[in-house]
């Protein structure tokens, strides 16, 4: 009798990093933005109280199974619902593998990598690895929607296999196809063979093979090319003078898991008709990265610790929109306050301080012959010691964004507009239109001598995922809402064909949060017949500051017995040193609508829809 065995390895196919980009203007965009690469400079209003909905949410029933039996069948079922709790059909559900796959564990096997939604469900059907005993850690998948990379739901299998089972090991399939000895990316190709084993390795002869037949089950991703014909899905040598199966592989323009189908015939030692199966995950990795965003996903408080957390999404795909799963390692950093271009200008002008964007007169250039950034801006007073320079630009110019360190000895350069790099500018020809920022990683209080406030930002791991994310935190202090810092990220990836290390950032132009502003007191209400000025300050929801040297907007609710000559003052409207005295002591930030109330009724005046505001 044939005895059936279905063996599961895998493949890890090692990227080639080239790397080139693709920038954007860096400037505060919509919370719902989900784009990735150019992100418009505009003005972001959302109401600071609804930055924490979430339109679409995924839901696993059971998000866990003890399995017991070798192949053991398991049914998955993910639900999706919409921001009113309605279910969701559009897009697809689709898979996250475990890092295992990539190491050469069998961690069993999906009959579809994506499943179509019916009435918001999905069903996978999964089948778990042949032999459980071989390893008994947890197999944890992911399922996230089409649309959403960065919401991901946790399926942990957990593995306590039944004692006596039966394993059959006489045969297995091997292949050419071993973890870390092949290297493939987008649009090239392979050769790989399959070939019949016995218990101890031995390579079955032509003689006892009858048939090895392979199929792709993922065939968006890769074709066969056999004997002459191309784009094939499936194959089958009955050749009587061979024993392997060899094919040449072709990747396409899209990367992810390709599970192939491997089913042998042959006569076993006995000469009895026999069949082995095998299922192999090639993962094709995706090209260099050429687009990132940064985007913002809410904010939330730590009271305990006395500060806000915005938390940050960065996303980085290459040139055909595939996520970036290489794992390249990736770095942030941060500029709090900025170098000023005037000395002490502390507590005046906003126009003093260094950041350019790519279209103002004192954009950058940036030469790869002497590491060196130019800029018509004055850089005398930038403190070489602790300042920190972030770029970016239009069009691809990642290899030349992010975060750079500045020569702490070449002072004398910096009277010639000029500063010096660190590290290498990539390329050989000078990169103009540069936007640019310098600064540290403090914010000096604009109205209380000696205090100072810091940010720091966090990233949940040291590489990219699967799915080409990675999440931050930006932590900072009460006093830094409504500031505006600048955020910088930086991928380093190897390049094997020159062996050589390359940089790929982007930096993002970012307004810190908080949860919420409330005004003081709730309504403003003025007599009869009378005129007057209401005013009004600004409280920040959960902590007993008043919002401080910051940019507020909102909008002025009245009844209809009021009348206002729009004389209204504001605090930050103030760019001199008065913004830290009078009414405006400690730079509070104050509302003043002069308003006058009707003959036959008092007049009432209150903010409402208070939003964050950029500082520039």
């Amino acid at each position: 009798m044939g005895r059936l065995q279905i063996f599961l390895t895998s493949l890890l196919i090692t990227l080639a990093f080239t790397f080139s980009g693709c920038g954007s203007d860096n400037s505060d965009a919509p919370v719902s933005s989900d784009s990735i690469g150019t992100i418009p400079d505009i003005t972001d209003t959302t109401d600071v109280s609804d930055l924490n909905e979430s339109s679409l949410t995924v839901l696993l029933p059971v998000s866990s199974k003890t399995v017991t039996q070798n192949s053991e069948l398991v049914s998955i079922e993910v639900r999706l619902f919409d921001g009113a709790n309605n279910p969701y059909s559009d897009g697809e559900i689709k898979i996250v593998f475990p890092n295992d796959v990539r190491n050469g564990r069998d961690v069993g096997t999906f009959k579809d990598l994506s499943s179509n939604l019916t009435n918001g469900l999905a069903t996978f059907e999964y089948t778990a690895p042949k032999n459980l005993s071989d390893n008994t850690n947890d197999i944890v998948f992911g399922f996230y929607h089409s649309a959403n990379l960065s919401d991901v739901k946790q399926y942990t299998l957990t593995l306590s296999p039944d004692v006596n089972q039966t394993t059959l090991t006489t045969y297995s399939i091997k292949s050419s196809l071993v973890s870390g000895s092949l290297s493939m990316g987008l649009e090239s190709e392979k050769v790989v063979s399959f070939h019949v084993v016995d218990d101890l390795g031995t390579q079955l002869d032509s003689d006892s093979i009858t048939t090895i037949s392979m199929t792709l089950l993922n065939t968006a991703l890769a074709k066969i090319e056999y004997s002459g014909a191309e784009n094939l899905t499936t194959v089958t040598m009955n050749d009587p003078t061979k024993n392997s199966l060899s094919v040449n592989l072709i990747s396409s323009t899209k990367s992810g898991i390709v599970p192939i189908d491997v089913n042998a015939t042959f006569l076993d030692a006995d000469g009895n008709a026999d069949s082995v199966s095998g299922t192999f995950n090639l993962v094709i990795l995706s090209g260099p990265p050429t687009a990132m965003s940064i985007k913002y996903s809410g904010t939330t408080h730590d009271e305990e610790n006395a500060r806000f957390q915005d938390h940050m999404v960065i996303a980085v795909t290459d040139k055909y929109s595939n996520k970036v799963n290489t794992n390249p390692a990736v770095t942030a950093s941060m500029i709090v306050g900025y170098a000023q271009e005037i000395a002490g200008n502390t507590k005046v002008a906003l126009d003093s301080r260094i950041f350019f964007q790519t279209t103002d007169a004192k954009s950058a250039t940036m030469n790869p012959t002497n590491n060196t950034l130019t800029s018509t801006a004055t850089f005398t007073n930038i403190d070489l010691d602790n300042d920190i320079l972030m770029t970016y630009g239009n069009g691809y110019t990642n290899s030349v964004s992010g975060m750079w360190n500045l020569n702490k000895n070449n002072v004398a350069m910096l009277a010639t507009n000029t500063l010096e790099i660190e590290d290498e500018i990539p390329g050989s020809s000078n990169i103009s239109n540069i936007g640019f920022a310098i600064g540290h990683n403090y914010r000096q209080d604009t109205c209380r001598d000696g205090e100072e406030w810091i940010a720091t930002v966090e990233l949940e791991g040291d590489t990219l995922d699967d799915n080409g994310i990675v999440k931050a935190t930006i932590n900072y202090d009460y006093y830094l809402v409504m500031k505006t810092i600048a955020l910088g990220v930086d991928l380093v990836g190897f390049t094997a064909d020159s062996n050589t290390t390359s940089k790929f950032g982007e930096m993002r132009k970012h307004t810190l949060r908080s949860t919420g502003i409330t005004a003081v007191p709730d309504s403003c209400v003025i007599p009869k017949g009378t005129t007057d000025d209401c005013e009004f300050t600004f409280l920040i929801d959960g902590t007993d500051q008043w919002l401080r040297n910051a940019n507020p907007d909102y909008t002025i609710v009245k009844n209809d017995k009021t009348s206002i000559d729009y004389n209204i003052s504001k605090t930050y409207e103030v760019s001199t040193i008065n913004q830290c005295v009078g009414k405006n002591d400690g730079g509070v930030v104050y509302v003043n609508i002069n308003a006058t109330a009707a003959a036959d009724g008092a007049a009432s005046i209150a903010l409402d829809d208070i939003l964050y505001g950029r500082e520039f």
